[in-house]
């Protein structure tokens, strides 16, 4: 394997030559992007690529820099950076204790991939890739399934044996609420079933403002409602009680907006962040951040977080995704048949039922449902908040063998065919008391 120093010198050797396709380094690896011809227009200045896989890329006259942070200091943009003539200003977007991540604007007319090589150069830059907007045919990754109503899964507490799980809860365990960050694509407050936030932050536009913007960012409200939403009428309620929700809106999947949106929930104090979304390409910083915070958080026991694995109904064993990363916990779904109907692969660790109802966003009235791997991450996150609610000093190891071993028969058929098996909330929640 080339070293970075080699990866960067041929890099802007390349650059420099105006060759068809751009190249930038992601784990010490040459990614190499064709100039793509999107249908829509490009009025937003925004340049457009694919790899050889077919993922479609945008990026902007914006760099994500990374720097080392000297031990008691403050993350600072190394000299050499704001010196660059292309330089136009910077905003922090995480800071951890040994490294911090910087969103680096540029000036016009200055090429995002050409001034990256040029910053991987720099003395205390430790890496520097182009603000990458990953594209997918919907918006995110994971979307709402339109099932018939007679399949929704009404009963899938009593699946998983959710109510007694509950049960093993005791006023101790709830005097110290959790907080559970959903990072999605906007959340209807007005919904009066749902819960209110203890902080909501839209990383779109950096404002308190997390509403939906319009009928279509409908996505998070969905998976907002299996865990907060109460409402006897519907025959509704709140997965975790006492938890307090963070809701953090981010409705494009520039790198830039990801860090920030994991950032905002670490500093907020997440115990579990849901994500029921994922992206088609894993990005160094992108993971970095997650494996921080997934080693850092909950004063060092690690942040949960929770990733449903994706829709395509296809072994992603191999793939390399944020929501196949071995720092958070992967989530397949089952229908109320026993049927799994998500991708699957080594990275799972757990299943949960799926096409749950939960509130509608656009009609305040009715019941919804949410499918796929987007309503299982969710289930698991409630379990995971009810074995931290009776054992606030599990690690993250320890969540992951209870929760791969928690079904009743260990070699059901689930697991025998697919590896693992489906979520058990009493016997997860009983062996988080006994550790």
């Amino acid at each position: 394997m080339l070293s970075r120093s080699l990866l960067v010198m041929l890099v802007f050797c390349l650059l420099s030559l105006k060759v068809s396709a751009v190249e930038f380094i992601n784990f010490d690896k040459l990614e190499r992007l064709s100039a793509f011809q999107p249908k829509v227009g490009t009025s937003k200045g925004y340049s457009f690529f694919e790899d050889k896989q077919g993922n479609v890329f945008a990026t902007r006259q914006a760099l994500i820099l990374k720097t080392r942070v000297r031990a008691f200091g403050r993350a600072r943009i190394p000299l050499g950076v704001v010196k660059h003539a292309g330089f136009a200003g910077s905003e922090l977007l995480a800071q951890f204790n040994q490294f911090a991540y910087f969103m680096v604007t540029l000036k016009p007319a200055w090429n995002e991939f050409s001034v990256a090589g040029e910053m991987m150069q720099l003395q205390g830059v430790l890496l520097a890739q182009p603000d990458i907007l990953q594209l997918t045919k919907n918006k995110w990754f994971f979307s709402t399934e339109k099932e018939k109503e007679r399949k929704i899964f009404y009963r899938w507490k009593d699946r998983i044996h959710f109510s007694e799980a509950k049960l093993l809860l005791n006023k101790q365990a709830l005097t110290n609420p959790l907080k559970i960050a959903i990072i999605d694509d906007g959340f209807d407050f007005t919904h009066p079933d749902l819960a209110k936030p203890v902080l909501a932050f839209n990383v779109t536009d950096r404002s308190d403002d997390v509403s939906p913007n319009g009928p279509a960012e409908k996505h998070g409200t969905l998976v907002a409602g299996i865990l907060f939403a109460d409402s006897r009428s519907k025959q509704l309620s709140a997965a975790v009680d006492g938890a307090e929700f963070i809701a953090i809106k981010n409705t494009l999947a520039w790198t830039s907006d990801i860090i920030l949106s994991f950032y905002t929930a670490y500093l907020a104090g997440a115990d579990i962040i849901n994500c029921s979304w994922g992206l088609p390409v894993l990005l160094e910083p992108v993971a970095d951040v997650v494996q921080e915070i997934a080693t850092s958080g909950r004063q060092g026991l690690g942040t949960v977080i929770v990733f449903g694995i994706g829709n395509k109904k296809q072994d992603v064993s191999n793939s390399r995704t944020i929501q196949a990363s071995r720092s958070v916990v992967s989530v397949a779904g089952v229908d109320k048949y026993g049927h799994l109907v998500t991708s699957y692969g080594s990275t799972v660790d757990v299943a949960a039922p799926t096409l749950l109802p939960t509130i509608d966003s656009r009609d305040h009235a009715i019941v919804g449902n949410l499918g796929g791997a987007s309503a299982a991450a969710p289930v698991v996150s409630a379990v995971i908040a009810l074995m931290l609610q009776v054992n606030p000093n599990l690690s993250i190891a320890q969540i992951k063998t209870i929760l791969g071993a928690a079904e009743t028969e260990p070699q059901s058929v689930l697991f025998q065919q697919y590896g693992f098996n489906m979520v058990d909330a009493y016997m997860a929640v009983h062996k988080a008391a006994s550790r």
